[in-house]
């Protein structure tokens, strides 16, 4: 139902002739990195503790957000979530 001054876009005329030919680069990657993510926090032992682990290094406020140390433990605990994977 449409209120006094709504409109209901009857009159706009389409952005494009018809459907677009393929899906920007810029829409795909997004779309596949967060796919890949999630299938691998989903699939892949360990890839969820190595998040948390690395999650809170990163948002620990006693250690400067840009330290070399919060980089060094996030990326420790991702690799030594993969060795266990592989072990």
């Amino acid at each position: 139902h449409l209120r006094h001054g709504d409109t209901s876009g009857s009159e706009e005329k389409p952005e494009v002739q018809g459907l677009l030919g393929r899906v920007r680069l810029t829409m795909l990657v997004p779309i596949l990195v967060l796919l890949g993510g999630s299938l691998a926090l989903g699939l892949l032992p360990g890839a969820h503790a190595a998040a948390e682990n690395a999650a809170s290094a990163f948002t620990d406020p006693s250690a400067s957000r840009f330290s070399q140390s919060n980089s060094i433990a996030c990326s420790a605990s991702i690799l030594i979530a993969w060795k266990r994977r592989r072990a």
